[in-house]
């Protein structure tokens, strides 16, 4: 998993900022296969790695009937647990992607029990995931991207941290005064670009953030949605006295500060 720190003084605090940009190779991998279960929103928007990889694992498993036999397991299981609501199928992998540890285990990091009810409904992915990881090779398909993904966090690095850094002049109270949280942002380009995932479990606050084929600030003002276990507090005029956007990728971090802030 590669970790940038973010960070930046805060002359009202005389502290930094401390929040995490990150990317998974456990979300890529769970975002991999429901690619090419045929998961095609927001592919023509989409950095041109996504429909790479998408070609990768199709060779793969046109020459491999153990990656093949795994695959159809996975679509198998996502036909039969895709929700009512069409438009929470996608985010109830993402909630249990943000659960699992690292490849090749993908063991939950907490117990099973306690999982969140949208990704509990479909941890039965994981051992299919782990057959999966393996007979497509996934791992090397991962270290073949793994400089585009870093670009991507270098690329995002500035603009979210001003973010995050802008809530905590605002609030008087940087990041750092909340022992033993953590607030991470997670950027996975084979999502859908357009919509953003935020999560809150526990102590730990997530996003889930997609970058676009767009310039840098069309990918931040992306659709805010907080399925799942409920994240956010909704943003009223605290954005606009920070004179920062509050719809998107951007209102998502903010709001999320506010909740961490109020509790």
């Amino acid at each position: 998993m590669l970790t940038f720190a973010l960070g930046a003084a805060l002359p009202v605090c005389a502290q930094s900022t401390k929040a995490q940009l990150e990317v998974s190779e456990t979300i890529f991998s769970l975002a991999t296969a429901l690619n090419a279960c045929g998961y095609n929103a927001g592919l023509d928007n989409s950095l041109p790695v996504r429909q790479v990889v998408r070609s990768e694992v199709l060779q793969t498993t046109r020459r491999s009937p153990e990656a093949a036999a795994s695959l159809s397991a996975i679509c198998q299981f996502q036909r039969e647990h895709r929700p009512a609501e069409a438009g929470r199928d996608i985010p109830q992998y993402v909630s249990l992607a943000l659960e699992l540890g690292d490849p090749p285990a993908f063991t939950p990091a907490i117990p099973e029990s306690d999982l969140p009810p949208d990704a509990a409904h479909v941890q039965g992915v994981v051992p299919l995931l782990q057959k999966f990881y393996q007979a497509a090779d996934l791992h090397e398909i991962w270290l073949k991207h793994q400089a585009e993904y870093e670009a991507q966090v270098a690329r995002f690095h500035g603009p979210v941290a001003g973010a995050i850094t802008g809530t905590d002049l605002y609030l008087k109270m940087p990041f750092t005064s909340y022992a033993g949280r953590r607030f991470i942002v997670f950027l996975e380009p084979m999502l859908a670009p357009g919509q953003v995932n935020s999560r809150n479990y526990a102590d730990n606050y997530f996003l889930v953030v997609s970058p676009g084929a767009g310039n840098l600030e069309d990918a931040l003002r992306l659709r805010h949605r907080p399925s799942g276990a409920e994240a956010h507090a909704k943003l009223e005029t605290p954005g606009a006295a920070l004179g920062i956007h509050t719809e998107g990728a951007f209102g998502a971090i903010v709001s999320l500060r506010f909740r961490v802030a109020g509790e």
